[in-house]
């Protein structure tokens, strides 16, 4: 929804629904969890594709994420 309506953006827009799967998933495992979105429709990708993991991992993935690296390569690097 926000992504329609932000769609002459051209960037990652989806910040309330990363909050709220960062906010869900951390309730679950009952840990203080992070979600970064890595590509969006409005920046040209097909799908929305979220990382769900710690804040300072998803520190990192959203510097990658503004440094310009693509999706395989930032989950290669979260492979270890």
């Amino acid at each position: 929804i926000f992504a329609d309506a932000l769609s002459h953006l051209r960037e990652r827009v989806d910040y309330m629904f990363a909050g709220m799967l960062a906010g869900l998933f951390g309730e679950l495992a009952k840990l203080d969890l992070g979600c970064t979105e890595l590509c969006s429709p409005g920046a040209g990708a097909e799908s929305s594709v979220f990382v769900i993991s710690s804040t300072d991992r998803c520190n990192r993935v959203e510097d990658m994420v503004e440094a310009g690296a693509g999706v395989e390569d930032i989950l290669a690097s979260l492979r270890g």
